[in-house]
């Protein structure tokens, strides 16, 4: 049997990872109106000063967080690279 307060543990963690989940889909979802903007303005999608505001600023706050910024930028990065993918995917089905 596991100890109850390993199990309450896991609950939280649990619910953390519900939580990222769902920040994520918002995330997705707000970068899918960003493209449709930036398609209307006809900017590009690839803006590399406001990804290097984005990292900048949440690499702060995860040094204030007590967490080392470079994992922020490795999880930033991945989630950079796919909204971007996605953005081509949306362009590409819209056309």
């Amino acid at each position: 049997m596991m100890d109850q307060r390993l199990q309450k543990l896991r609950k939280r963690i649990d619910s953390c990872d519900d939580i990222l989940v769902k920040v994520l889909g918002l995330r997705f979802q707000i970068i899918s109106e960003v493209a449709e903007l930036k398609k209307d303005l006809k900017i590009p999608s690839l803006d590399t000063e406001r990804f290097s505001q984005v990292l900048h600023r949440t690499k702060n706050i995860a040094v204030s967080e007590g967490l080392d910024p470079n994992l922020i930028e490795e999880i930033l990065n991945p989630i950079h690279k796919y909204s971007l993918e996605k953005i081509k995917k949306w362009d590409e089905e819209s056309r």
